[in-house]
């Protein structure tokens, strides 16, 4: 069973719901969080009983994950009481971050404790870690207006480059260079699936923003290399 992690309406995760039909593609919203049919021990995380899309599975059968799930958030649990959403949406966090941290199966990407679908940072520590590999990055400025904060530095125009990232592969129309600290800038976050925004295709092109939620379904052959990893054995559709 291949599981797309999503939040509810999520154009990506419903696209690729349909393409992936044939390969057992199945949702898995915080709506069957709140369905009874849960069993999970972290001692034993390959027998733990899952519901996804409303059916129990386990654990052990699932092939991969395509993680898009930033954080539930008490505003998307609109069908329990007002005043117990916070701390259902907390236990929910929590216990995501546990499950998925712990599958063995392929997963993209791995929750980190501030997000579930990873490295979901600020651009300043981008521009940090993308420094110590060796990329290229402009000087970003920010001050403070009314109290909101106003980036002043990079802004992504009509001009740049794309470098996207599914384990150990690439893809994208630039210098082997850049590709190369594309992938050693991912290792070092540990993502697994990262788009990188560059100003162009050089090899000392700069940085300019980086997702780790990339649109997969705008490009045939990044969407296939998800699969790839995803499930192996299937591989070849999109």
């Amino acid at each position: 069973m291949l599981v797309i992690a999503a939040h509810h309406g999520d154009p990506v995760a419903q696209t690729l719901l349909e393409r992936w039909s044939a390969h057992g593609a199945c949702l898995l919203t915080c709506t069957d969080l709140s369905r009874p049919g849960w069993s999970y021990d972290p001692a034993s995380p390959e027998q733990a009983i899952a519901v996804i899309d409303g059916r129990e599975v386990v654990t052990g059968q699932i092939t991969g994950v395509l993680n898009r799930l930033v954080r539930i958030s008490p505003h998307e649990i609109t069908w329990m009481r007002r005043e117990d959403r916070e701390y259902a949406a907390n236990e929910m966090n929590a216990f995501l971050l546990a499950w998925l941290s712990q599958l063995s199966c392929p997963v993209l990407n791995r929750p980190r404790a501030a997000c579930l679908a990873g490295p979901q940072w600020r651009l300043e520590r981008w521009i940090m870690l993308a420094t110590r590999v060796g990329i290229s990055v402009h000087p970003l400025i920010r001050h403070t207006k009314n109290m909101q904060a106003i980036n002043e530095g990079l802004q992504v125009d009509r001009e740049f480059t794309t470098i996207t990232i599914v384990g150990e592969n690439w893809y994208g129309d630039a210098h082997p260079t850049l590709a190369m600290k594309a992938c050693q800038l991912a290792k070092a976050t540990q993502a697994q699936l990262l788009t990188i925004y560059f100003s162009g295709p050089e090899s000392n092109a700069c940085l300019l923003k980086v997702d780790s939620r990339p649109d997969i379904t705008l490009n045939a052959e990044i969407q296939n290399m998800v699969l790839t990893y995803l499930c192996p054995r299937k591989a070849g559709a999109t």
